[in-house]
């Protein structure tokens, strides 16, 4: 119920000040994230087909930044939220519901992300190391995974020895193919080597590794480690959409409450007719004497609604003569 006290209504509420806090944070977190991963990792973001979901990530965000900015700058003035001022060029009620409406789909983009993960990171992992040969940029997304991961293949560094990965005029100053070695025990294997990315160190043997040993490189596969990694940043890009879109719908909806609360003192519950105080409208002369007249006028009302008025009959008149 609405409270129409002025100073209740001025104020706003607990909830308001504590979300409008948390978008604010969440808003610089959110655009400073997603600008890294577009900096730093733009091929894994290419690959993965998360550049939609970042660009929408990036946008709330953006959205976020000066609503709630805004937000903080009214409430560090002690004045009250009105959701019909204006923010730059759009109306703030339209601000924080484009932020729900934002929120709401890159939760719904993150948790389509989270079902078709495993297989996207599989299908990407194969892929590159089928086409490392002859795509610079699929063998520059794999050299980052295993060199970042510190990991080798898919599942193991032996998945690359059936794959035709090496290139001799850049990775070797020999073809390995052109060793029968393999061939002659009877394996399925092209080559018994891997790339240098596989290294655990800058220099290391990462070829004849039958013979040689693998003690130099990284025997553990990449999808593995790739798959819990992407996992946990989906995760936490669906807890911060989740969690934006939730705290946001709850400072929309009390900033509207509070704002129909204080209209609503003003007009009447019944067509909202306006509420008008008498004294507004029958102004009187300070410099009258209004006192005697009023008393008089009461006493007379008294009088009368004590003895109430006998009927008067026509008597006649007796003849002479007559007591």
């Amino acid at each position: 119920m609405c409270k129409k006290n002025k100073k209740d209504i001025a104020l706003n509420h607990p909830a308001i000040v504590w979300g409008v806090w948390y978008l604010s944070i969440a808003a610089v977190v959110m655009i400073i994230c997603t600008l890294l991963l577009f900096v730093c990792v733009p091929i894994v973001v290419e690959m993965l087909c998360m550049d939609l979901l970042l660009s929408l990530s990036l946008l709330t965000g953006i959205v976020m930044l000066p609503t709630n900015f805004f937000l903080l700058h009214k409430i560090s003035k002690g004045e009250k939220i009105n959701p019909y001022s204006r923010v730059f060029c759009w109306d703030l009620w339209v601000c924080m519901a484009t932020i729900i409406i934002l929120s709401f789909i890159g939760a719904c983009l993150c948790t389509h992300k989270l079902c078709h993960c495993k297989t996207t990171i599989k299908k990407t992992i194969c892929k590159a190391m089928n086409e490392y040969k002859h795509q610079p940029k699929l063998r520059h997304l794999m050299d980052v995974i295993q060199w970042g991961m510190k990991c080798c293949g898919l599942e193991s560094y032996t998945d690359w020895f059936s794959k035709d990965w090496y290139d001799f005029t850049r990775d070797y100053e020999w073809d390995p193919t052109s060793d029968t070695k393999l061939r002659s025990k009877g394996t399925a294997f092209v080559t018994d080597s891997v790339p240098l990315s596989c290294c655990k160190t800058g220099s290391c043997i990462s070829n004849y590794l039958t013979e040689m040993g693998t003690t130099s490189i990284h025997l553990s596969g990449c999808a593995k480690r790739f798959y819990e990694l992407v996992m946990g940043a989906l995760a936490l890009q669906l807890i911060m959409f989740s969690t934006v879109c939730v705290v946001e719908l709850i400072v929309f909806t009390l900033t509207l409450t509070k704002c129909e609360c204080e209209e609503g003192n003003k007009y009447s519950k019944k067509g909202k007719t306006r509420v008008y105080d008498v004294k507004h409208l029958l102004t009187a002369n300070p410099n009258f004497d209004w006192s005697g007249s009023l008393e008089s006028a009461s006493d007379d009302s008294d009088d009368e609604s004590v003895s109430p008025k006998k009927e008067v009959r026509d008597v006649p008149e007796s003849p002479p003569g007559l007591p």
